[in-house]
């Protein structure tokens, strides 16, 4: 999986998830592509403080109606929803164990709500990120193997992530039975 945008929107992005001091979050919007596995992102919205009932160096967690506001601006613009947040003073670019528990919670949600329209997540650390994306289903992710920006510079992800949410996927699963 590929996810493209361009350096306008790229720029924007690094730049407010490296503001302040505390970890920052954005989310895009994308439109996937019927030439390859590709999404396209064609807007950014950078959450602001007043977006977060938590905002620390190392955990943000968003408010109700902040994560109603990025659904439905996805549903209307028929779009699906990419998340972005930083993490601060780690060395390499990978989700947290809070960030992977997260996503069993919200990307099924999400899925739900944008009726079955892909959604991806990335993490980016000063110098690098990951990204994972959920395509075919809501309990599946798989690896986004390239940002690319504005069609010729690829950026290529740590893949970090991806044996650590298939691992605690697999776990949580166990626990069910």
């Amino acid at each position: 999986m590929k996810i493209a945008l361009s350096q306008e929107i790229y720029s924007r992005l690094i730049k407010h998830l490296f503001s302040g001091k505390t970890e920052q979050v954005a989310f895009l919007l994308g439109m996937p592509t019927d030439t390859s596995p590709r999404i396209r992102l064609e807007q950014l919205l950078c959450i602001p403080p007043e977006g977060f009932t938590i905002q620390s160096e190392y955990h943000v967690s968003l408010t109700d109606e902040t994560r109603a506001h990025v659904i439905k601006w996805a549903w209307d613009h028929q779009a699906c929803l990419v998340e972005a947040h930083s993490h601060r003073g780690y060395a390499t670019a990978a989700f947290s164990p809070s960030d992977i528990a997260g996503f069993r919670e919200f990307v099924p949600h999400v899925w739900w709500r944008l009726q079955g329209r892909p959604y991806a997540a990335f993490v980016f650390t000063q110098n690098e990120f990951d990204a994972l994306a959920w395509t075919k289903s809501p309990h599946v992710a798989q690896q986004v193997t390239t940002l690319e920006v504005d069609g010729r510079q690829d950026r290529l992800p740590t893949a970090e992530s991806l044996h650590s949410y298939m691992r605690r996927a697999h776990d949580a699963g166990k626990r069910t039975l």
